[in-house]
């Protein structure tokens, strides 16, 4: 499984720049490379540079949601729509642990 940080030297210069510029809004936060994949979907699911491996963000987003994720839906166009329902479900996820 890759992270952006593995597949570093593949990228042109301009790609780069634009992981760079992604990876600095989290202040030394590496999600990226975070174990758990809730976690790293929750995160990669509101960037729009993939910085996560996409099996892992894939994984992670079926786990969250409960059921698989079409990679269509992760297309620029369409993730506004993914992106509201992770809300959704990651709000009744901490609502549900706060009430027990």
């Amino acid at each position: 499984m890759a992270n952006i940080e593995d597949i570093w030297e593949t990228l042109s210069l301009d790609e780069r720049q634009l992981c760079e510029s992604a990876m600095t809004k989290y202040n030394g936060n590496t999600w990226w490379k975070a174990v758990d994949l809730v976690k790293l979907a929750v995160y990669q699911v509101f960037e729009d540079v993939l910085l996560a491996d996409f099996s892992n963000y894939r994984e992670g987003l079926k786990m969250i949601l409960g059921r698989e994720v079409a990679p269509v839906e992760l297309h620029l166009d369409n993730v506004r729509y993914l992106r509201k329902e992770v809300q959704k479900a990651t709000r009744e996820r901490y609502l549900q642990a706060v009430n027990n």
